[in-house]
């Protein structure tokens, strides 16, 4: 076949024509004007050919449309109500997430911390030189009054650093010395133990003084203001490690003119929070009354009550000493919620069974 155009197909047969025409429709139904493939193009025909020179009509044959199922609406979605939100306490604060955990950090004991109040227990308190609470109790009855402190002192020995309470119902009003951590803690537990938590100690004692040999391991001669204030500090932190209620005294010496050049009754203060009580040792001395009334002053300064843990007579019957001083205990404004008379036939005779007028006053005046 030579030439071009509709000239190639002359002399062919009609049915082989007609059949290629066909064909070349077919081909040009599925090209778009630019040559490229429709893109929605309907499906090709299917052409039957039964013979060479019968050519069916081409039937096309187009594939059934299956529609897609109909789709079922969803069912309604209600979106529940939002609860009603109940604002957080007052007393709870907002929360605030953090976006970083930080590492666990172990907590550290606390120590216990030092705070001054009014004593747990007050009363009338004496003193005997067996320290027996039953030899007490007898001396009361001498008296005529029920004593509910016993003073005591820890063991002279050991500088007063040892000490093993008796079983008694009284308060144990105890004198300790300048003792180590360890025995002070000691001291603390076995006065826990007698069950005597909430005793009253004395620490450190008429350290206002200069005298060899007079409490000597924490006078003036041994301990400076400051040294002695840390060792009152520390003792303090300690037992109140062993018991928050024991009540704290510290006690210098009434009106002592013992005191060492440049120093003073109340250089050695160790600060109102390690305190509980401000007491005073007063014996009959000239001026007794006014030594007392300075303590009370001081102790008022601090917002502190007074306690008088040994007063007594000086070797002589002296009843107007007895009046007076219970008569300063007596006064409300005063505020002395301890005393404890020191009945003790010592350098410093104080032994009332001897001196039947002072016996007398202090019946009169205080049983």
């Amino acid at each position: 076949m030579t030439g071009s155009g509709i000239g190639r197909f002359i002399g062919l047969p009609k049915g082989i024509v007609v059949g290629m025409l066909g064909i070349a429709l077919s081909v040009t139904m599925a090209v778009d004007m630019n040559g490229s493939p429709l893109q929605s193009a309907a499906p090709a025909p299917t052409i039957k050919f039964v013979a060479a020179d019968k050519i069916h009509h081409a039937t096309t044959t187009v594939p059934a449309t299956t529609a897609p199922p109909a789709t079922t609406a969803p069912p309604a979605t209600t979106t529940p109500a939002p609860a009603a939100t109940t604002s957080p306490p007052r007393h709870l604060a907002a929360r605030v997430v953090a976006t970083v955990t930080p590492a666990p950090v172990k907590a550290k004991p606390k120590p216990v911390a030092p705070v001054a109040s009014h004593p747990a227990v007050s009363g009338l308190g004496l003193f005997v030189g067996s320290q027996s609470p039953a030899d007490v109790m007898a001396l009361g009855a001498q008296l005529g009054v029920t004593p509910t402190i016993d003073t005591v002192y820890a063991d002279q020995s050991s500088n007063y650093c040892t000490y093993s309470p008796p079983t008694t119902s009284m308060t144990l009003m105890v004198g300790i010395g300048n003792c180590t951590t360890a025995q002070v803690a000691a001291i603390g537990q076995g006065l826990v133990r007698a069950g005597q938590s909430h005793a009253i100690i004395r620490i450190m004692w008429e350290q206002n003084q200069d005298q060899s040999g007079w409490f000597q391991t924490w006078n003036q001669l041994s301990l400076s203001a400051a040294q002695y204030v840390a060792v009152f500090q520390s003792t303090v932190t300690t037992l109140r490690a062993q018991s928050p209620s024991f009540s704290i005294m510290w006690n210098p010496n009434g009106g002592t003119a013992n005191e060492a050049a440049g120093r003073a009754w109340t250089d050695t203060w160790p600060g109102k929070a390690y305190v509980n009580i401000v007491g005073v040792d007063q014996y009959d001395w000239a001026g007794y009354a006014s030594d007392v009334q300075a303590v009370v002053a001081f102790a008022h300064s601090q917002g502190l009550p007074v306690g008088i843990p040994e007063w007594g007579l000086n070797g002589t019957d002296d009843p107007a000493f007895i009046n007076t001083m219970a008569g300063l205990i007596k006064d409300p404004a005063n505020d002395i919620t301890v005393e404890s008379y020191f009945s003790y036939a010592g350098a410093t005779d104080s032994d009332i069974t001897q001196f039947p007028a002072s016996m007398a006053a202090y019946k009169a005046d205080l049983g």
